[in-house]
This record gives C-alpha cells, sequence and structure tokens, in this order.
C-alpha cells in the first residue's frame, strides 16, 4: 500500500491510484485541486499550486481500514533521506502501551530492485542499526548492560530487513559482514522499527526556537554534555562507535525539568576493528560535516598549498582511523568536542577554530573582555578537537572534569573554563585561566 503526503493532509487510495496511472508532465484533476505530476528519480509529486502531494512509496504491512489487516497504522511522515522515509505509526499488535507509537525507518527503491547494490548495503546498514541495539546497548542480558546509560539511546523493536535475527550473530567482524552480504537475500520492502523520539530534534530546540537561551541554560547544557559523555562511556564498554554525532541524530526532551538526551541513527556505527564507509567529499564538503574528525577526510594535503589545503583521495573510501589502542574512541570524542564548542560559542566561532586547528595555528588569538565560558576546561575542550586523536580524551576523563553539582559549581568554576588569548594548543597544555569571545549560542545558523 501507499502513502500519500500534501501538507499534513494524508489521503487514501484514491488519490496513490491516480497519481501511479498518470505518468510525469501529465495533468491531474483530483476534487478542487489540479495540477501536473512530477517525478524525480524515487518520489513521484503532483503540484496543484496551492499544495505539493508526494507519493511516498509502498509502505510495509501498512494497515488497511477496509480489510482489517496490517500492523502498521501510519499517521505521519518524520523525515526523508536520499534513500529512505521514516514515518510515524502505531503499532496495532505491540505488546506494551508504551511500544505502540514507533518510528518506521523505510527504504525507498523501485519495485524489481531487490538485487541493486546500494539496496543491499543500505539494508545491511539498517540490519546493522537493529543489531547494535537488540545484541549490545539495549540487551538485558548482557554482562555491561546499564539500564540509565541504555537510555540515552532510542530502542529498536523490530528488523524487517531480511537479514538473519539477532540470535543467529554473536559478533560482527568485518569479515561477517562480508558472509552476510553474499549469503542473504533482503526484502521486497527493507525496514526497522524503532522506537518513536520525544521533544524536538537538538538543533531545533538549541538554535532554532527563539526561546532556545533561557530554555536551555548554562547548567542545561552542561548536562547535555554529561549525558552525552556517558553515552560514549557505555559504548565504549562494547567496543563500539556512533561515528555520527551530531544535533540532527540527538532528541531533547525534559524529565523532571532536566533535559533528556535520546540518540538515534545508529547507521554509521561499528565496532572498533571495523572500517567505516564515507561518501568521498571535497574540502567545503567536509566543512559542512564539521562533528567528523579530520583523520576521516581521506584527505592529502598538496607540497604547493602553504595552508596544505586537502584534496579527495582516489583510494577507496574506507578507513580505519590511525590512532592509540588506548583512545580508539577518538572519533566520537571529537564529535563531542565540535558539540560542546557549539553550546558554548556558536557555529561561527566554533568553525573559525576548527579552521585554525586543521590548519596547524592553533586556536584562534581572542580577547578576554566579554568573553563567553565554556562548560569543560579549556584544556580538555581544546584537546577533544585536536588534530592529533592520541591527543584527545577519552570519554572518562570528560566524565571526571565535569561534576554534575549544579549552578554553584558553574559560578564558582567559570573564571576557569573560560578559554582566552592564550587557549591552549594540544602541544602547549597551559592552565591558566582563559577567556573566549564568542557570537552566543543563540545567534547560530545553519
Amino acid at each position: 500500500m501507499y502513502y500519500v503526503k500534501g501538507e499534513h493532509v494524508y489521503i487514501k487510495n484514491e488519490l496513490v491510484d491516480k497519481l501511479l496511472r498518470v505518468g510525469p508532465g501529465r495533468k491531474l484533476t483530483f476534487g478542487k485541486y489540479s495540477g501536473v505530476v512530477k517525478s524525480s528519480g524515487k518520489e513521484i509529486s503532483w503540484d496543484s499550486g496551492k499544495i505539493i502531494w508526494t507519493l511516498i512509496g509502498e509502505l510495509p504491512d501498512m494497515y488497511d481500514p477496509e480489510t482489517k489487516r496490517g500492523r502498521y497504522k501510519y499517521t505521519a511522515v518524520l523525515g526523508k533521506g536520499a534513500n529512505g522515509v521514516v514515518c510515524e505509526a502505531v503499532d496495532l499488535q505491540a505488546a506494551a502501551a508504551s511500544h505502540r507509537r514507533v518510528a518506521v525507518k523505510v527504504l525507498r527503491y523501485p519495485p524489481g530492485s531487490t538485487n541493486n547494490k546500494e539496496l543491499y548495503n543500505s539494508a545491511l546498514r539498517l540490519h546493522c542499526e537493529y543489531l547494535w541495539s537488540r545484541m549490545f546497548i539495549h540487551n538485558t542480558k548482557h554482562e555491561h548492560y546499564n539500564a540509565r546509560q541504555a537510555g540515552f539511546f532510542l530502542r529498536y523493536f523490530v528488523d524487517g530487513t531480511g537479514f538473519p535475527a539477532a540470535s543467529e550473530a554473536s559478533t560482527l567482524p568485518a569479515e561477517g559482514l562480508q558472509k552476510l552480504e553474499r549469503s542473504t537475500v533482503v526484502a521486497r520492502i527493507p525496514y526497522i522499527v524503532m522506537e518513536l523520539a520525544t521533544g524536538d530534534l537538538a538543533w531545533k530546540a538549541l538554535f532554532e526556537k527563539e526561546d532556545a537561551a533561557a530554555s536551555y541554560s548554562m547548567s542545561h547544557r552542561r548536562e547535555i554534555i554529561w549525558q552525552l559523555a556517558s553515552a560514549l562511556e557505555y559504548l565504549g564498554k562494547f567496543d563500539l562507535l556512533h561515528r555520527d554525532l551530531h544535533f540532527h541524530n540527538i532528541f531533547l526532551s525534559r524529565r523532571k525539568g532536566q533535559p533528556a538526551v535520546s540518540i538515534g541513527d545508529l547507521g554509521m556505527m561499528s565496532q572498533r576493528t571495523q572500517p567505516v564507509l564515507f561518501v568521498p567529499y571535497n574540502e567545503e564538503g567536509w566543512k559542512m560535516r564539521d562533528w567528523v574528525p579530520w583523520e576521516a577526510w581521506h584527505l592529502h594535503c598538496t607540497r604547493s598549498s602553504r595552508a596544505r589545503s586537502p584534496r579527495a583521495r582516489s583510494h577507496s573510501p574506507y578507513s580505519r582511523p590511525q590512532h592509540a589502542d588506548g583512545n580508539w574512541q577518538a572519533f566520537d570524542v571529537f564529535s563531542l568536542g565540535v558539540i560542546h564548542l557549539y553550546l558554548c560559542l556558536g557555529q561561527k566561532e566554533t568553525r573559525n577554530i576548527l579552521d585554525r586547528m586543521r590548519t596547524d595555528l592553533g586556536p584562534p588569538s581572542l580577547d578576554v573582555e566579554g568573553s563567553q565560558p565554556l562548560i569543560l576546561d579549556a584544556d580538555i575542550a581544546i584537546r577533544m578537537v585536536s588534530k592529533d586523536p592520541d591527543e584527545r580524551p577519552v570519554p572518562g576523563e570528560i566524565l571526571r572534569s565535569l561534576p554534575r553539582m549544579g549552578p554553584v559549581w558553574s559560578i564558582l568554576t567559570w573564571p576557569f573554563r573560560s578559554c582566552s588569548s592564550r587557549a591552549s594548543t594540544p602541544r602547549n597544555r597551559s592552565r591558566s585561566p582563559r577567556g573566549c569571545k564568542g557570537e552566543g549560542a543563540a545567534s547560530v545558523k545553519r
């Protein structure tokens, strides 16, 4: 069954049938609306002049009110990506009431493309998302399970990709994934079902809402950093890396007046011994993905460029960043360091700092007057985004430097956590008080 979205209006099969029958470029009249049908890749849309209706595609196990068949009663489209769509739905077969409202992530591909390599790899990534949750993060029988820390991650309930169930795979080394690829026939419509996140995306809550500065004080932002660092510490117990930690994969809600973090999208997650796949970008493309550390850019520097401007390599995009075994979480720590700078200084000043670090110029020289407070000690804040992965602290060190002691602690320690004109580089870690002038987190724009 198909699903049509148009300005939060959801239409049943009459419009779907017409959109499927009418080819691109043909005029379609439906009720009081009239317009031209358009096609773009995997998507069919109908622009009636006032509303753009989009045919989302075939959705798995969709409830049909006429036949009373189907498990998922889809109610909204939460988001669309290049290869997939995430829908809100009611699980009519859920055993627990708390699991009834779910999010369904569905791959969108033309019919008959089940042998498509891109579809296969995308389905495998969906399958791995489910496994990370069920086998490790939310596995109550695992020796490292911690209910409080597991609560920082969204739960996964159903794997509809066609790959073997979690019980059939005890570990996931890189060669194990290759064996799965060769032996599995993916489902016709691969999908996974996960917990429906409450609250707002962190980017929207912290930077787009007009009352963001008032709603999230520095003590609230410190709590966000503490929860994220605790989440990374928890992943470390399972030898897991998230590798995609940024504001658009984090949801913020409220519990007893305090912010509560929910981390989603485990599509880039892997074990420490696995390579990770990144789509190659040019230099500007990587700068926009500023949560990805430089050692994962797959770039090299030209000898003729004074600033050593990186350019994309032509080799395989699979990469295992080189760093000391004791600091194998350096990738995620860098991402957390970028989040910390955004929360304290805003986007413009953060990217200025990252650019100077990347080009070996060190943190920018800034006036102490009018400084903005940092949540973490400036030395740790700079080390987290160091160009050298081995300089970055481990999550446990971040947590030890971040006691949860409320506003009194924030006031008393502010002079020692601000970033001054002598903010240290990774090679020169001065402990002197620092002040750092920034634009303010509330003024960030993307």
